[in-house]
This record gives C-alpha cells, structure tokens and sequence, in this order.
C-alpha cells in the first residue's frame, strides 16, 4: 500500500494530538495587507472569499495529511 492511498483511506482519529484543519488554521492566521503589494485582482478576490471556500472545502472527507504543502507533494497518479 502507498503512503498516499494510506491517507486517502485512513480512518481520522479524534485524539487530541492529531492535528486537524490545518489549511484552515494556517488561512486564519494570516492577515494580509493587499494594499502593500501589487497584487493580481483575482488573488485578492480568491483571499476575500476564503471563508465561503473554507466553508465549501469543510463539507468534504476529511483525510490525513503530513502538513507539507509544496509543490512536490501535489501529485496524481491514476491506476
């Protein structure tokens, strides 16, 4: 069994020392200044609306993950 299909079908434990809703917690955390920055209006638009997004993405499975968003970790595989 692959490490991905592992956390795919996983069943989440309700323990304390297992994190959870990391995505949401790292968004909630940020404060960002658009103002600062010339940012592309659509980034901003997608940031104004992330807690309709947060919303939406709650409504899923829940599967567990090892917290290391990069770009490597952004892979599919078919079979």
């Amino acid at each position: 069994m692959t490490l991905c299909t592992w956390q795919a079908t996983a069943a989440v434990r309700d323990v304390n020392w297992l994190s959870g809703h990391q995505l949401v917690q790292r968004i909630t955390a940020s404060h960002l200044d658009w103002s600062l920055v010339t940012a592309d209006p659509r980034m901003v638009a997608l940031w104004q609306q992330r807690g309709e997004l947060l919303d939406e993405l709650a409504r899923v499975a829940q599967v567990l993950v090892h917290g290391d968003f990069s770009a490597g970790n952004l892979l599919a595989w078919t079979t």
